[in-house]
């Protein structure tokens, strides 16, 4: 299979228990890291699943924050179901944070 590089941009996503990353050991070299972005297609929301390293998980933790919006550089790993991936990221952009609702006092 050839090497495919994709872009994915999109909302930093969160699941029932908030956002995060989840550790799996491969037993072999460094663990991965997985967590999840939310893509919007009109007003529907895709997930994506991105896999990191420990190095870049802890370098992009303050980027890597639920309604933060994104764009993940990297390589394609597996198609999860269309549209869905699995993308080993190589570069992690901020392009824009979420504006905070105010309430009237």
């Amino acid at each position: 299979m050839r090497e495919q590089f994709v872009v994915l941009e999109g909302v930093v996503g969160s699941d029932a228990q908030g956002f995060s990353v989840h550790r799996h050991p491969t037993g072999v070299g460094s663990d991965r890291y997985l967590a999840c972005i939310g893509l919007r297609d009109g007003s529907s929301l895709i997930w994506q699943e991105i896999e990191m390293t420990g190095d870049l998980v802890a370098r992009l933790r303050d980027i890597f924050i639920g309604g933060n919006i994104v764009r993940v550089f990297g390589h394609l790993q597996k198609q999860l179901g269309l549209p869905a991936y699995r993308v080993q990221v190589a570069a992690l952009e901020l392009l824009a944070t979420p504006i905070a609702l105010r309430s009237a006092a």
